[in-house]
This record gives C-alpha cells, structure tokens and sequence, in this order.
C-alpha cells in the first residue's frame, strides 16, 4: 500500500497570497472551513471577499444570518457578497451557474475557495460543482482550493492555525443563531485537532485544504482520478514511469491533439514524454503548453530530417521509463490506454509486452476497420497486425538491442514487433484504447500505392528475415497460412 506521506501533508504550508475570493455555501461555513487560516494569512491576503451562497433560512431567520456575516465580514475587514439562493434548494443549472461566473468575473480573485466535493451537506457538494464549472467559463487563471467543514475531505495542504484557535472560536460564536442549531463549535475544533495528527508536536490545531493543479477537469473527475491513483498506485514499484515516445514532422495541429490524448491519462504524472522533431516546424511551445502535465517532458529537434526509423531510435535513446510506448503525432491514445494496461500488469507482473485493440479512422471520421486480432506468432511473421501504438513494452526491450531498422522506409514498426517477438510473449486484451488516424505517408493509407509499393516493401521485411527464422518459427508460420488457407476455404463452401 502506498505510505501515509503520499495521502497526507506531514508539513504546515501558506497557502496562496493575494487576493482571496471564498464561496461560503451558507454563513458560518468559511469560519468552520477556514476561519483560521484567513486570520494566519490576514497579511497575505490583499483583498478579502467573501460569497455567501444561500440565504440561510432554513437554519434560523435570513435577516439574522446576513446581519451574522456582516458582523464577521466586519471583523476580517471582509467585503461581503450575498446571492441569497435559496438554502437546501441549491441545484446546478445555466442561470446558477452564470451568477456564480458573474461573481468571479467581478471580483477577479487571484485565488478561489469553495467546500470539498466530499462534504455532506448537498449545499456544500453543489457549490462546489458550481464554482468549479463557473470559474472555468469564466475564464479564471487562477488558483483554486478547497476547504472542509464537516467532515475530514481530501487534502494536501494543512495550515497551523494553533495561535489563531481561540479567535476563530470568537468569530464563529458570533454566529448565535447557529450556536442552538448544533454543536458546531465542538465539532470544528475536533476536526482541527485531528488534522495534526501527521503534524509536529508544537501543532495543536490545523485546517486542511486542497489544491487543485488541474482546473481543465471537473472537480469529480480530478477527484476520481485521484481515488484511483490511491487505490491501484499501491505501491511506487507498481506505478512505473512509462515513456510515451512521440515522433513528428510538420504537423503542429496533430500533435496537440495527440499530446492531448497522452495527458489524459489516469497515470500521467508517471508519463515521461519525449517528442522527437525530425528536422520540422518548431513545436517546442506546444510541447511547453504541457508542462507540469508529466513526469518529464523533453523535445530533441533534429537539425536534418533522419526519417521514421531513425527518429524512432533517437527516441529509444532517450527513454528512461520502465516501459515504453510509440504514439506518431497524427494518432492518440483514449483515456483508458494505460489504466487498461496497468490493470493487467499489476496482476501479472510478468508481462514484458502488452496490446490492446485499435480504431481506424479516415480522415472524415468514418470507421475503416479495427486491429483487434489475438495474438499469433505465425501470423506477426506473414504481415504486421499491431499498430505501433498499440504496444506498451519492457524498456527490456531496448537493453536487448532491439531497433528501427533504418534501411526500411515502410513498415519498419513490423520489422521491430518481429525483433520483439522473439525476445518475449506478446500480451492482449481486446479492449480498444487507441486511435489510428488515416493520414500522412503510412503503407496502410488509402492511395498509399501512388508513393509506395506496399507488397515491395512487406517482401523487403520478409527476404531480411527469411534466413534468420528457426524451424520452430517457420512451423508457426505454416500453421498459420495452413489455418488461414483453410478458414477461407470454408467461407468459401459456407457461400
């Protein structure tokens, strides 16, 4: 399992500075969440501004709960902002959402806070939905954080508040009416005494936040995806890092959509990227757009074009990754590319080379076919069947000498997937996680006879291996001609 430092902070933090916009789902809330950490950073803060959401009425007056916040918002030299929704009827939809981005937009914070997606009050949940859809129509670059009320969310700030605990307990008490509602001030300095739990001694109150790196998803999503992590990335030595090897060649707008479908996936912090550009147009700012997305990320320009095989083995020169996988810059991975590898591998650690089904599009989006075929020695020496994408495989597999044979101006990926084959087994599983776009110079392109020979150039590969195969191999060849010859037969007949 993973250790507690990888789930939890064993170390105070600031949190961010500047100008401080919190949504408050009802007033109270922003004392409870985080009433601490504002009196910690008060010197940090340049403007305070704080949104209370609901009017409150179903847990004492309206009128008194406004008057409440005022009295606080005084206290903090906060500006107040009220939308006064009603409470416990909070719901999600375009005019919700457009005054949550209506707020944003006026207030233009540096840094947003709402409740964890994690919270039991439904209020608390939809607001946070809220402020997470609204923040990105409105086009907010900033930060943004969320804070716990009622129970322990997930977080990976915690702020010592330990000198400011007897004056949050002073802000909240000025919320009267909610002292007869609950036991609300026992309940907050409970949670605050556990969030030291993994902290110094000398802490004996904390507040715990969450910062999010990734506004581009939803907040449920970024949260799965994180639960996943905590789950299935059970231990460093089963979260390998995998280096995605990326070739291209003046095609700026397929490669953001292919970098696109790298930083998607579930484990892309454990993605080393490489991007080989052979001698094109520059794309280091596109590549730079995912920075902090990976692992790593790096760019080798070639100063003259090289072709396919031999950027493909400047690639392999530069992979560190446990395993590897090829992705051309016209093509791209769906999100579960490697969630479904990884699932295999974890429960069968000795899979060295592991693919999955393929989609083919043309260049209009219709489906051409699908590479989905079980795996077949006999047949992987007849013709190639596994798209280069496909494939995840042992950086063993470099160690062992396998390259791109530069020689070959097609094909070359069949050529290798040969190399591979008899090194190790070829593992499958018929989910489909990847698209093969039908673009560019590939011997599978439609027309791909006006700039090729394809049965040329698949006898080229078959007359460089014809003397090197074992009679083992050539048995695993006849058995499969064999059973292709005699499967069309029957079609044939069944006619």
């Amino acid at each position: 399992m993973q250790v507690e430092r990888s789930l939890i902070p064993y170390s105070v933090s600031d949190l961010p500075s500047g100008k401080w916009l919190v949504f408050a789902p009802h007033a109270d809330d922003e004392i409870i969440g985080m009433g601490g950490a504002i009196l910690a950073q008060r010197e940090n803060i340049s403007e305070l501004v704080i949104c209370y959401v609901t009017d409150g009425s179903k847990g004492g007056g309206a009128d008194i709960r406004k008057s409440e916040a005022l009295a606080v918002c005084a206290a903090l030299s906060a500006t107040p902002v009220f939308m006064s929704l009603p409470d416990r009827h909070l719901i999600f939809n375009k005019a919700t959402l457009d005054q949550f981005a209506a707020v944003i937009g006026t207030v233009l914070p540096d840094v947003i806070f709402f409740p964890s997606i994690e919270e039991f009050h439904p209020d608390h949940r939809v607001t946070a939905s809220l402020v997470c859809s609204a923040q990105k129509s409105a086009g907010f670059k900033g930060e943004v954080v969320s804070y716990e009320i009622s129970r322990q969310s997930e977080a990976n700030l915690l702020v010592d508040i330990s000198l400011y605990a007897q004056k949050k307990r002073e802000l909240l008490e000025l919320y009267q009416s909610q002292m007869m509602q609950n036991n609300y001030v026992e309940v907050m300095e409970a949670i605050n005494k556990a969030r030291t739990y993994t902290l110094p001694a000398t802490v004996s109150a904390a507040e715990a936040f969450f910062r999010y790196s990734e506004k581009s998803k939803s907040l449920e999503t970024f949260l799965h995806h994180r639960h996943y992590e905590y789950v299935t990335g059970i231990n460093p030595a089963d979260n390998p890092v995998i280096s995605v090897l990326v070739r291209t060649y003046n095609r700026p707008e397929y490669l953001q959509r292919c970098l696109n479908s790298v930083a998607i996936q579930h484990n892309h912090k454990q993605i080393e990227l490489v991007v080989v550009n052979d001698a094109g147009c520059n794309v280091d700012d596109i590549v730079a757009g995912f920075s902090g997305r990976f692992h790593s990320e790096k760019v080798i320009n070639l100063p003259v074009n090289r072709g396919r095989s031999a950027a493909a083995n400047i690639a392999l020169r530069h992979a560190t990754g446990r395993f590897v996988n090829f992705l051309d810059d016209d093509d791209e991975f769906h999100p579960n590319h490697f969630s479904t590898f990884l699932w295999h591998w974890r429960r069968r650690k000795h899979i060295e080379v592991f693919y999955r089904g393929v989609r083919v599009l043309s260049e209009s989006g219709e489906l051409v076919k699908t590479y989905n075929e079980p795996y077949d020695p006999g047949r992987l020496m007849d013709a190639n069947f596994i798209p280069i994408h496909a494939v995840t495989f042992t950086r063993k597999v470099i160690d062992m000498g396998c390259r791109f044979d530069e020689s070959l101006e097609f094909l070359e990926d069949w050529d290798f997937w040969i190399q591979v084959s008899r090194l190790f087994d070829f593992h499958r599983t018929g989910s489909i996680t990847a698209t093969y776009h039908l673009v560019g110079s590939s011997c599978a392109t439609p027309g791909s006879e006006a700039f090729c020979d394809p049965v040329f150039h698949r006898n080229r590969v078959k007359d460089k291996w014809c003397d090197k195969w074992t009679a083992v191999e050539y048995g695993r060849l006849t058995s499969y001609l064999t059973k292709s010859v005699l499967s069309s037969v029957k079609a044939e007949v069944l006619k």
